[in-house]
């Protein structure tokens, strides 16, 4: 009886510790919710369960009205937006932290990780992953997931569940977000460098006389990725939906979107990127003097070539730290204690240490239960809802030049004011090449003059240089201003008639 219960006090142990590692990324992952595209996306999903249809068109902006548009993200909208209308900002807040939970869950399963190797790569993850996840509950991070899910499929499953579970995944991923065509390609890497794996004799070497039979014990994978591209054809755009994703890669506008930029030299996350960058290079030198090289040959591939183009544009690096566990694993075998048991204590009462620690940073936690717009504007998107209402009591709609980055926000809590742009815009390009984005951008930043412009009244935050401009046509006594406070305005022309507009 003695040992019977010893033994299952012993499971009980050990299932504790296994969750602690899991328990402590939940809490860590708590954020309010302040993405400034959420507006649209509730909009969008709403439009979904109000009229039984995806919206394809553009309704919701004054500017490219009726635009066509493959909206690669229209189920990640409709999951917000049912997420929202029953549970709020606090539904979100849950549901990114169990998002991004999952996405630890998966990685972890793929590659193999023990509790040790957990307490030291968990809160460096989370500190690498922070900026991503401090947003909450969007479309990306279940992309990140998604990602997660496919490697532990690749990884860690045999052909005869790929050849099912991999292409039923993209059918899924290509109508939650435009990040499905980073899988493909981390697919189709992971099938070239499992072939290049084959050929790697055990003394590093090529041997070129084994490429046909490296490429027929690995065509499987290809055959893989290929019937997965097919499996992104069910998708209510067909073929559009590639165009939408491609755009990323060759619109020149996406160089003023945070997102697609490289990090600030020096600043926090820059330097996060040289400490994942210098750990995974001392974790690639270890495996290079060890057995483990040729079998970790795709992540090698696959992080360095993520890890070289995350230098450029920013948004490569919150999948690619993820990849790059297998990088990191060395660095926590290497301060791993001999005795097995030695180690697991450790890590239990690290963990224990790091959710106190998490808890207690993100106090108090009614910061979660009381979050609404107001605090939305206030301590994140610096909005001014009374501007907007100004405009809207005061029937200023008619050619209104209004903020890119609040048009979400308009949408969705003042649908009388339609804002001119919105965050959905800065890849849209109609037939004839014009983009609204970049004439609204060059009006933003001075560079054309919002005098010559089609706008007769204008809301801005204060910051942009159009500011500094209206003022001076105000004191000119070509615009008036109508409306200020501490973070907005809204000015108008004065003499419409006597201006030349730009088209």
């Amino acid at each position: 009886m003695y040992i019977k219960i010893m033994h299952f006090a012993t499971l009980g142990l050990m299932k504790f510790l296994s969750l602690l590692p899991y328990i402590f990324v939940f809490i860590a992952s708590l954020y309010q919710p302040w993405d400034t595209d959420l507006g649209w996306h509730l909009k969008y999903g709403e439009h979904f369960f109000k009229y039984g249809e995806i919206l394809r068109t553009n309704i919701y902006s004054t500017e490219m009205p009726g635009f066509h548009w493959a909206n690669t993200g229209w189920l990640s909208d409709i999951i917000t937006y049912q997420i929202f209308n029953l549970g709020g900002f606090l539904g979100l807040t849950i549901a990114a932290s169990v998002v991004i939970t999952l996405t630890f869950w998966f990685f972890s399963k793929a590659y193999g990780l023990n509790l040790f190797e957990k307490v030291i790569i968990f809160p460096l993850l989370a500190i690498l992953e922070s900026p991503i996840n401090e947003i909450s509950f969007r479309g990306q991070l279940v992309s990140i997931l998604l990602l997660g899910v496919l490697m532990y499929l690749l990884i860690k499953t045999g052909k005869k569940r790929q050849i099912i579970l991999v292409p039923l995944l993209f059918v899924f991923w290509i109508n939650l977000h435009g990040q499905f065509i980073l899988g493909l390609a981390i697919l189709f890497l992971f099938a070239g460098l499992r072939i290049l794996e084959n050929l790697l004799s055990f003394d590093g070497k090529i041997n070129l006389s084994g490429i046909n039979k490296a490429f027929l014990s690995n065509k499987f994978y290809i055959y893989l990725a290929i019937l997965s591209v097919l499996a992104t054809l069910i998708n209510p755009f067909g073929v559009n939906i590639y165009k939408t994703a491609f755009s990323h890669f060759s619109n020149k506008d996406l160089q003023y979107i945070v997102e697609y930029l490289p990090f600030e030299d020096l600043s926090q996350p820059w330097w996060n990127q040289m400490i994942f960058g210098i750990f995974a290079f001392l974790g690639l030198v270890y495996l290079f003097f060890s057995d483990e090289f040729k079998k970790n040959l795709p992540s090698i591939g696959i992080v360095t070539i993520l890890y070289t183009l995350s230098w450029w544009v920013r948004r490569y690096a919150w999948s690619m730290y993820y990849l790059g566990i297998p990088l990191l694993k060395p660095l926590a075998n290497f301060i791993k204690p001999d005795s097995e048991k030695t180690a697991k204590i450790a890590a239990g009462i690290l963990f224990i240490a790091y959710i106190g620690s998490a808890v207690y940073i993100k106090l108090p936690l009614s910061q979660f239960t009381l979050m609404n717009w107001d605090i939305y504007c206030a301590a994140y998107n610096n909005c001014s809802p009374k501007a907007v209402e100004f405009v809207r009591d005061s029937g200023l709609t008619d050619n209104l030049l209004s903020l890119y980055g609040w048009g979400g926000y308009m949408i969705w809590n003042y649908p009388e004011v339609k804002p001119s742009i919105d965050g959905r815009m800065h890849l849209w390009k109609d037939d004839k090449g014009y983009s609204a984005f970049s004439d609204y951008y060059a009006l933003e930043q001075n560079w054309s003059d919002v005098d010559k412009s089609k706008y007769n009244a204008v809301l801005m935050w204060k910051d942009k240089p159009i500011y500094t401009r209206l003022e001076e046509l105000v004191s000119e006594g070509r615009w008036k201003k109508e409306y200020e406070d501490d973070l907005a305005g809204v000015f108008t022309r004065i003499n419409n008639n006597s201006n030349t507009f730009d088209f």
